[in-house]
This record gives structure tokens, sequence and C-alpha cells, in this order.
């Protein structure tokens, strides 16, 4: 571990524990903090956080946000409480997404979170989340940590990085690919996804041939690419992030069209069509939304996005709207307008939310179940699903 992480790292996990502390030393008081019902006020809040630059530049996540909010608020709120969002944006950073934390779970009103971006800052912030009595729904972090950690109040309503990886490696052994090399982030996320993917991959059998996280020169580059074409590899996976990635798929791109490159959903941090034009063609991402998709939920939502906001959404957008109509459709199945009622309520056996990207339902420990894969590649330009 570098030491400038590993500086943040300790930085965030003190901060973690003061508040830890305070909030232990609040509820031995009586604090408001884990108990008390939210109904008692005029309002509900539910925070909304991550890096700002993905969640309000290159994504349309946040316009999903508020459609979401504003037609809930228009029916009449949330048990007839008018819903407030409170944006914080956590920079990218594990210090300051600490600190978002903790400013969340003191708010009296908040009773949950929709984020974190990165798998690294929502691991942390899941800690402070759960002892504050705030409910955690995580649509973009996919760490298997999140919901391995045993907290009541964390879920992920998305496919975390195990389920993620064994549906990459099932579609890339169903395209006839033997030899697979691997790019990926070295991140929290990258790297468990691409541990995850190596596991499946000896179980469905197909080799990794190599797993590169980063080139320093375009000598760098060659020789990676030289020795791939050498061990005879077909395809790439590649674990990682746009438009970070942008650099190694268009290089790779242009070096050779022999390879198959499968991109991971975070690959759908930025539209890969638009930001790379032709070198885009044949590159295939994997996601858990296809619009096209014959459901109403899909379609009226596209209508009412494209009335709106005059384009149509992305797959963060999906992720943002489906996460504010959950915690509605749960909160409206409680007795009570707090986080304990209503992760019972998501975590019961009979419980199953009709969202845009289909069916969300989840096991005890917070996970989805059998949630949508899909596959689109770009082809004459347009994705093909």
């Amino acid at each position: 571990m570098k030491k400038k992480h590993l500086i943040f790292w300790i930085g965030g996990a003190i901060i973690a524990l003061i508040l830890v502390i305070v909030l232990l030393l609040n509820m031995s008081k009586g604090s408001p903090y884990y108990g008390d019902d939210i109904v008692k006020s005029g309002e509900v809040t539910i925070g909304v956080t991550g890096n700002g630059s993905t969640l309000k530049n290159d994504t349309m996540f946040w316009q999903g946000i508020e459609l979401a909010v504003d037609e809930i608020n228009q029916n009449g709120g949330l048990k007839s409480k008018r819903l407030k969002i409170d944006y914080k944006d956590d920079q990218g950073k594990l210090v300051t997404g600490n600190a978002v934390a903790n400013s969340f779970v003191l708010n009296r009103n908040l009773l949950g979170v929709i984020g974190h971006v990165d798998s690294d800052i929502t691991v942390e912030a899941s800690r402070v989340y759960n002892v504050g009595g705030k409910l955690l729904i995580s649509p973009l972090s996919t760490s298997d940590t999140i919901t391995s950690l045993g907290y009541p109040y964390s879920f992920m309503n998305t496919l975390s990085n195990s389920q993620m990886a064994e549906q990459n490696v099932k579609s890339i052994v169903g395209a006839g690919k033997k030899k697979v090399a691997i790019f990926y982030e070295d991140s929290e996320y990258g790297r468990s996804l691409t541990n995850y993917f190596e596991l499946y991959a000896k179980q469905y059998g197909i080799e990794v041939i190599d797993r590169v996280s980063d080139y320093r020169s375009e000598a760098e580059f060659m020789q990676i690419f030289n020795k791939w074409s050498a061990l005879e590899c077909d395809s790439v996976f590649v674990a990682h992030v746009m438009p970070r990635s942008e650099y190694f798929l268009r290089r790779i791109q242009t070096a050779t069209k022999d390879l198959a490159i499968y991109c991971s959903e975070g690959a759908e941090s930025a539209d890969i069509i638009s930001r790379m034009g032709a070198l885009a063609e044949n590159i295939s991402v994997f996601t858990i939304f296809n619009p096209e998709i014959d459901r109403s939920q899909t379609r009226e939502f596209i209508d009412k996005f494209k009335a709106k906001y005059g384009k149509t959404p992305d797959t963060f957008a999906v992720h943002a709207y489906d996460s504010v109509k959950l915690i509605a459709a749960a909160s409206e199945k409680s007795d009570v307008l707090r986080a304990d009622y209503i992760a019972k309520v998501l975590k019961t056996q009979d419980f199953a939310f009709e969202g845009v990207a289909g069916r969300y339902s989840f096991d005890g420990k917070g996970n989805t179940i059998n949630m949508n894969f899909y596959m689109k590649t770009v082809k004459n330009g347009q994705y093909v699903y």
C-alpha cells in the first residue's frame, strides 16, 4: 500500500472511530440518532453522496434522483411527509467520505443514504451509518465487503463484484473465448472484481493469461501487447471505470481489431460511444439495464425522463431513480419511518420492488437476488443488446 493511501486510510479510520464513540455515548443517553421516529418531523430526508464528477458531470445520476423525488412529492410524499434530498460531494476521497457520513448521521430527519461511488469509501462509511442507525443503499459500489460485514442496515441494490464476475465469465465463455487477459483498476473495485473473475474463470474453464493494472509508456504497452499475442490471447476483460480506462481502450483498439473487448459495468460512468467514436466499435459492456426490454416500468421511465430532460437516460439515472423508489416502496410497507423497521421490510421473503431495471429483492445479508444482467456491444455506433 502506498504511503499516501495509508495516511488517508488511517485518517479516515480515526474519524470513523471517534464518531462511533460519540454515537455510542449518545445512544446510552437515549440519543435520537438511534431509535427516534422520523414521522415526528414534517419532512423526511435522504442523503445522496459520491464523487461529484461522476454523479453530476459524467452521468445522469442526479437527474434520476430528481425525477424520483419529484414524483414521490407530487403523489403525497413519503408517508405524507415531503421528501427532501441532502446532497454532499465526497470528492472520491476516503477522509471526505467519512466526514460526509458523520454529518449525515447527525441529521435527525435523515432516513438513509444513497451512495457512495467508490467501494473503499462505501465500506468505511457503512460502519458509520450502521452505528448511527441510518439505512445505506449502495447502487454504485459493488464490493462484497459492504454486505459481508454483517451490518443490518447495508443493502446493495446492484450486482456485487462476485455476482458480476460470474456473469461476466459466463458471457465470455458463451462467446467461445478461451484465453483472456485482464486490465484492471488498482482500487478496491478493480482488484476485487479481478480476483473474483479469475476464480470463476478457473471454474468455467477459461484461462487468464495475464493481469495488468497500468503501463507507463508506449514501449511498456507494446511489451504487454506482444506478450498477449504470443500467448494467443483472444479477449480482454477491462475491470476499470470510464473515463480513466479510455486511454487503454483507445490504445488496444488502435493496436488490433482481433481481440474481443469486454468492459465491466464501471465503463458506464462515461459514454464510450460519444467519447471514442469509431474506436468504440465492437466493444462490449456488461450492464444491469436494457432500455429495449418490454416492461411497463422501463418504458414509462424512459418516456418521463425524455419528456423532462430531453434525452435518453443512462444506467446511472436508472440506478438513482430505482434507489429512491426502493426506499419509498419499503417505507410504505413499514409501520414506522425508521431504518431498523425499513431494513426488516427489505429483508422479508415476500418483499419485491418492481423497478426500472427489474425486480429487486434481498437476502438476509442485503444482497440483491436474481438481478437482471445484460451485455451490450457497439455496432455501427449504437449499442446492440
